[in-house]
């Protein structure tokens, strides 16, 4: 605003001094320019209303937080700050805001627009909670313990179904697997990706019970697999490799109008949508009620609990931790204008990977196994797929002794089997030692059952020198050698017994084969 005084302050005085009012205009410049010295030129700390004047794009944020800030003073009822945030300082203006408002309306089936969620049967009977519900409930502080993942910001893109669907799972598996603490981040991305064919995720939209159900029959994977920074790639998308770890919903189902909300609320959080104002964009806390503006299109949040004694919701966005809202959540009055006409939420039961330890079915060579080629390769079969970083020279060894035996290790398509094929032949008549270490895990983080050790020995070298003789007792041509003398013979080896016989050693005199027994030297 200061900038836009002093520059209509030049204009004036250019005016004067096109119509030659020299003195004049020479005096009013000398002013202005002690008023520049004195206040600076828009970067100092005179008296703007925010701490960091807003350019002439945002302008019309400035404007706009005042009339917010003013309408919630003349609103009785509205509980709310107005301010600058993120989306005022980095969006121009109204109109380029609306790229994050990606929800679309969603279809409700008749047969259940106006069911009860406390009378749909579940796997332990008819739902008793809805008579229970307490006047007081959040996900951030059930038991003492925050049970949400972190808020993430879906930046200038429209894709908050994606992170308001995988906020939801994510928290649905942590209290499925009750354990507040486990670390688990899913993909937006490939979500929003997948779910939509390849759409724009700046200026197309989805529905949260299309990205639902798609969870369900496909899932989405981790965020280190796919991460959101990949949406700058747009429209370039890599698939994840064949085996990598799916996470999907068992079930979800729909919560019509407020108390059947509160309801499924007591189970884990919902997806939801709201309408969107022009005053939300510069929420700054408390409890939000619309008191300005004009309908800017549909957002898809996480609904995380109620409070029946203040009449609000506490909902998770997807608009960053910091910069917007509490922490990047929000507060919202029951029966507020933003909600949809027709009050809904959607319920996630996850699918619970298997969190049983890694086992191993079978190996081969088999334990203490003889006569192994010096070729062979070492497989192990598990009873669950492997997560690939876990399967490396630490955890997967081959020893021969004290040596350890380099080699290359690779996993089936499939993820079960692991192969461990030497670089070099293994050594003839060795004992071979394979340890499989529990540093080895499944996709869902479970470490092998307990370290697994076993070994085998490979075969002889081939011999494929024929024996020769060495020395003969008596020696050749000797005379007078006693008739009661044994005949021997002395090999260069190792003599195959079952090759000497009555018909490959005779002992004759003259054409007279002599008759007699054949033994063996201990060697």
């Amino acid at each position: 605003m200061r900038d836009m005084r002093i520059t209509n302050f030049f204009n004036q005085i250019r005016a004067m001094l096109l119509k030659k009012r020299w003195l004049l205009s020479l005096i009013l410049l000398f002013l202005v320019s002690i008023i520049v010295l004195t206040t600076g030129c828009g970067g100092g700390t005179g008296d703007d209303p925010l701490p960091n004047p807003l350019g002439p794009k945002a302008s019309s944020w400035e404007t706009n937080i005042v009339k917010v800030q003013a309408a919630i003073n003349a609103d009785p009822k509205a509980n709310w700050v107005a301010g600058e945030t993120w989306i005022t300082r980095e969006f121009a203006n109204l109109e380029d805001a609306n790229v994050l408002l990606g929800a679309l309306p969603v279809e409700i089936p008749a047969n259940i627009l106006y069911r009860r969620y406390s009378q749909i049967s579940t796997s332990s009977g008819t739902n008793s909670l809805a008579s229970n519900k307490p006047s007081l409930f959040s996900w951030l502080e059930k038991d003492g313990t925050n049970w949400m993942t972190p808020v993430k910001a879906q930046g200038q893109y429209g894709t908050c179904v994606a992170f308001a669907c995988c906020g939801a799972l994510e928290a649905a598996i942590k209290i499925a697997k009750n354990d507040s603490t486990l670390s688990i981040d899913l993909s937006e991305w490939y979500l929003w990706y997948k779910m939509t064919n390849g759409k724009n995720p700046v200026s197309d939209g989805w529905s949260n019970s299309k990205a639902s159900e798609f969870l369900k029959t496909s899932g989405t994977v981790e965020e280190s697999i796919m991460p959101y920074s990949l949406v700058r790639l747009y429209p370039n998308f890599t698939e994840p490799a064949g085996n990598s770890q799916k996470y999907t919903l068992k079930v979800w189902d729909w919560a019509i109008g407020d108390e059947n909300i509160k309801t499924a609320l007591l189970n884990g959080p919902v997806v939801s949508a709201i309408k969107i104002y022009s005053d939300f964009y510069s929420y700054n806390g408390g409890v939000y009620r619309h008191v300005w503006g004009d309908l800017r299109g549909g957002h898809a949040i996480v609904i995380v609990g109620y409070n029946d004694v203040e009449q609000y919701w506490i909902c998770k966005n997807s608009w960053r931790g910091e910069g917007w809202g509490e922490k990047g959540y929000f507060r919202i009055a029951y029966g507020d204008a933003s909600f949809y006409s027709t009050a809904y939420a959607l319920t996630y039961t996850p699918n619970i990977i298997n969190n049983t330890p890694l086992s191993i079915l079978s190996f081969t060579p088999v334990e203490n196994q003889i006569n192994t080629p010096v070729t062979t390769t070492v497989s192990v079969i598990f009873d669950k797929a492997v997560l690939p970083s876990t399967i490396n020279a630490t955890t997967f060894i081959l020893a021969s002794g004290a040596t350890s035996i380099s080699g290359s290790i690779s996993l089936s398509d499939d993820g079960t089997t692991a192969s461990f094929a030497p670089t070099n032949t293994l050594s003839y008549e060795s004992l071979i030692t394979v340890t499989l270490n529990v540093g080895i895990k499944d996709l869902a983080g479970n470490s092998l059952v307990a370290k697994k050790q076993w070994s085998f020995t490979t075969v002889k070298e081939a011999d494929t020198i024929a024996p020769s003789i060495v020395s003969v007792v008596p020696t050749e041509n000797l005379t007078d050698v006693a008739v009661a003398s044994t005949i021997q013979v002395n090999f260069s080896e190792k003599i195959d017994a079952s090759s000497v016989n009555s018909a490959t050693f005779k002992v004759s005199s003259g054409t007279t084969v002599l008759s007699g027994s054949i033994s063996y030297g201990v060697d």
